[in-house]
């Protein structure tokens, strides 16, 4: 779920920041050329390689598809909503954002196989089927052919025959409509006998042992793929021209991204530029000299995952609370009008 960023979250995830920095390279370090650190009050141990690579997570404003190969009438396409869910047919709201197409798809499969049709469950007379509207029924007499109908239950859940005219069929089943229907025949036939077919139901529940909950058949092969991504960004911070959000492409690396927020201004450290990311279920903060890349001596710039948040702060930072009034409560105004997916605070979770 994408929730819109406190105040006391963003001071919480400056100050993880400013004292790993402090503790890690000190405010003037100049040999530094990447090192990734976790976002706990653990010991911060130097990690000699980029960031951790995130795989393909859904946001809100994806849009996905639900197949049912042997129940291709329920296939749909499932919008991400913007609390983080979609709302899988028949079983309802799903959380979605922050998972892979694959972890909703084992989720859904598990849903549905709870609710799966199984004769074992429950004994023959247990299992009733009620009639919806929109099911299409015929209705067959033995000794009066000619009032023979094939009838769709109307939207008031009535059904319109011969003689009898309207008749109330929702929520009955076959058995209990045949036996409504022959009382009623009864006053202009002498042989009411009939049956009840149901011949194209509108829906897959049936009703076990009295209760409610769904019996579904052939569903539990669900597949879930992604049709179509809402726009992914990065947010650039800090010492450049023009602070704010960044549309990511799969090739966008660190530098790339300053670049495109107006490039860094006079007063930017870039040998210690600080990359936010959750990497897996651990946030981390990566520290990267860019100083050496833009002179040509090093190759040290990496690619960003989407939500990445780039940090490029002042040449001298002596205090905490500089590194807090320069650069994180620039991320406050964005974030009262856009939605993250993550973000950190000191005990090392990840903040949905």
């Amino acid at each position: 779920m994408m929730h819109a960023v406190s105040p006391g979250r963003i001071r919480h995830l400056a100050l993880a920041f400013a004292v790993t920095s402090l503790l890690s390279t000190g405010c003037g370090s100049s040999g530094l050329t990447r090192q990734t650190y976790a976002l706990t009050p653990a010991p911060l141990d130097s990690l000699s390689a980029p960031p951790p690579v995130a795989p393909f997570t859904i946001a809100a404003g994806d849009l996905l598809s639900i197949q049912f190969p042997l129940r291709p009438e329920l296939s749909q396409e499932l919008l991400v909503r913007s609390d983080g869910v979609v709302t899988l047919p028949l079983v309802g709201p799903v959380p979605a954002v922050g998972h892979t197409p694959e972890e909703v798809q084992v989720e859904a499969r598990r849903l549905y196989a709870l609710h799966g049709y199984r004769p074992e469950r429950a004994a023959d007379a247990d299992r009733r089927y009620r009639i919806a509207v929109d099911d299409q029924l015929s209705i067959r007499f033995r000794h009066a052919p000619e009032l023979n109908a094939a009838v769709r239950v109307r939207p008031d859940g009535r059904i319109s025959l011969s003689l009898v005219k309207s008749v109330e069929a929702e929520g009955l089943t076959p058995e209990e409509l045949e036996a409504k229907l022959t009382s009623r025949y009864a006053e202009f036939l002498e042989k009411p006998e009939l049956v009840v077919v149901l011949d194209k139901p509108a829906t897959s529940r049936i009703e076990a042992a009295g209760g409610s909950s769904a019996i579904l058949r052939d569903v539990d092969s669900a597949s879930i793929a992604l049709r179509s991504m809402a726009p992914r960004q990065v947010f650039v911070a800090g010492e450049v021209r023009a602070a704010g959000f960044v549309m990511h492409q799969p090739s966008l690396t660190v530098l790339q991204a300053i670049v495109a927020a107006g490039g860094p201004l006079r007063s930017a450290k870039l040998d210690h530029v600080a990359v936010l990311r959750k990497g897996g279920t651990t946030p981390t903060v990566t520290f990267v000299n860019l100083a050496s890349d833009v002179r040509g001596g090093a190759l040290n710039d990496f690619a960003l995952q989407p939500f990445d948040i780039v940090i490029v702060p002042k040449t001298r930072i002596s205090r905490v609370n500089d590194f807090l009034d320069q650069y994180l409560y620039q991320l406050i105004p964005a974030s009262r009008n856009v939605n993250f997916t993550y973000f950190y605070d000191l005990s090392g979770r990840a903040r949905p």
